[in-house]
């Protein structure tokens, strides 16, 4: 448990399928009956739930947010692609540059971060070549569309819908 005072670990309810980010938070207590011991675990969670698996979207359409609060999409587009470009909702986004073959540019909206990945999973932050605006998906949802015929074939948006609990 020692291991999750800094950082946080995914806890699923199996009934729900939701999930929530926990930390550990203070002293493990152990209470002892006559046919049972029950462990009491006091964890720090953050108010928002999430699904347990992501919801993709291949290219352009509808990405439907049936949570409670908006979220941030994570853009994975594939290479080789040149200068990809979409619009999330009324902003328009896009990268300057090639993707190459083997790699991947992420548009991650959530954390706010744009990097490339290659082949081997090393990363690069290329945030400079990228324009537009990161977008939150308001609940219920909005529209992707890709502004070129490469950037269609390439591109997958996942994201996880967040519930209060």
């Amino acid at each position: 448990l020692d291991s999750t005072k800094n950082n946080t670990k995914k806890l699923t309810f199996a009934r729900t399928g939701v999930s929530f980010d926990v930390k550990y938070d203070g002293e493990l207590a152990v209470e002892e009956g006559p046919s049972f011991i029950r462990a009491i675990v006091p964890l720090t969670a953050s108010a928002y739930g999430y699904n347990q698996f992501d919801k993709q979207l291949a290219g352009s359409g509808l990405i439907q947010n049936a949570g409670v609060a908006s979220v941030g999409v994570l853009n994975a587009i594939t290479g080789e692609c040149v200068n990809p470009a979409f619009s999330l909702g009324d902003s328009d986004i896009s990268w300057t540059g090639t993707v190459p073959t083997g790699s991947k540019l992420y548009i991650d909206h959530g954390k706010e971060v744009c990097y490339l990945e290659d082949a081997f999973g090393n990363k690069t932050n290329v945030r400079q070549y990228l324009s537009g605006e990161f977008v939150k998906v308001p609940v219920g949802g909005t529209i992707i569309i890709t502004a070129n015929d490469s950037t269609e074939t390439h591109l997958l948006t996942t994201w996880r819908d967040r519930f209060l609990w």
